[in-house]
């Protein structure tokens, strides 16, 4: 039973990657026409549906029908309306109408078809808004002499030649332990950078910059009282980073490295004793997984 279910399965997602994408009403088509477009129209991904003509107007047929064209013979000419823009193509259609003149027919509809849908395709492929990738980086970021485990979220979409993208990542914390405190030191950042794209062969390239905000706060308890104290701040930082992705669509992974620059930092002090002083300098290096929307 469960081998049946999994080949039903398997044989709708077949028919359905199978299924044309463009549908044409043929309306009352010659014998010889019909036969010839069902066989000529196909392999271009073209379902042609032959319905009678009932004196209603194209563009209603064409809703009916959840067509994007339609089309008739009207004396000696063939007559195709396209459903996108309402435009409508004459184009003359040979006497008799025997196989093989059909069969020209037929692929003189194919290119008024295919012409009109690839350049509507084009125009709303142009108008889509860019795509958006979202992706996961887990890597280490280098605080002075301490590497903290840490993951950052990204999302980038291409504007232009570059690419804009947001980033948020937190971390584990770097641990601070002296003579008069032990605690933890984290930092959580958000930012965005703009980015320059290239690719070489499968490989794609990206490097640029950008801002952030980080939000650090320090918890832990003072020695040898146990009392506990923190603090918190707010710092501008500025960042650069580079990837380089893999890519199998829709998705893509690689390596990426980055590194921050944070000109205020803090310097916190327990009875006017340093007991952790915040490097200006961060760099971080990571593996990344992208996934495109």
């Amino acid at each position: 039973m469960r081998c049946l279910v999994i080949a039903a399965v398997i044989g709708a997602a077949v028919r359905a990657h199978a299924q044309p994408a463009d549908r044409l009403v043929l309306l009352d088509p010659p014998h010889a026409l019909e036969k010839a477009a069902h066989d000529q129209l196909g392999p271009y991904r073209i379902d042609v549906v032959i319905a009678k003509a009932d004196g209603s107007d194209a563009s209603s047929i064409a809703g009916h029908y959840h067509a994007r064209a339609v089309a008739w013979l009207d004396g000696g000419a063939l007559v195709v309306y396209d459903a996108g823009d309402g435009a409508i193509a004459t184009r003359p259609a040979p006497t008799p109408l025997d196989d093989a003149n059909a069969a020209g027919l037929a692929l003189t509809l194919k290119t008024v078809l295919r012409t009109h849908w690839d350049e509507e395709d084009a125009v709303a492929s142009a108008m889509k808004p860019p795509p958006l990738e979202v992706g996961i980086v887990a890597g280490l970021r280098l605080h002075g002499s301490t590497a903290e485990p840490r993951i950052t979220l990204v999302a980038d979409a291409p504007v232009g030649p570059f690419v804009l993208g947001v980033r948020g990542s937190l971390g584990d914390g770097a641990p601070v332990h002296q003579d008069a405190f032990t605690g933890t030191w984290n930092d959580r950042a958000l930012g965005a950078v703009a980015l320059w794209p290239w690719t070489a062969g499968e490989i794609a390239f990206r490097a640029g910059a950008g801002a952030s905000l980080h939000f650090t706060d320090i918890h832990g308890v003072l020695l040898p009282a146990g009392d506990a104290a923190d603090g918190d701040a707010v710092n501008f930082g500025f960042d650069a980073e580079a990837s380089a992705l893999w890519r199998r669509p829709p998705i893509a992974f690689g390596a990426r490295a980055a590194t921050t620059w944070v000109p205020w930092r803090q310097r916190y002090t327990v009875t006017d004793v340093a007991v952790f002083e915040v490097s200006h300098v961060e760099a971080e290096i990571g593996v990344v997984v992208i996934f495109a929307f």
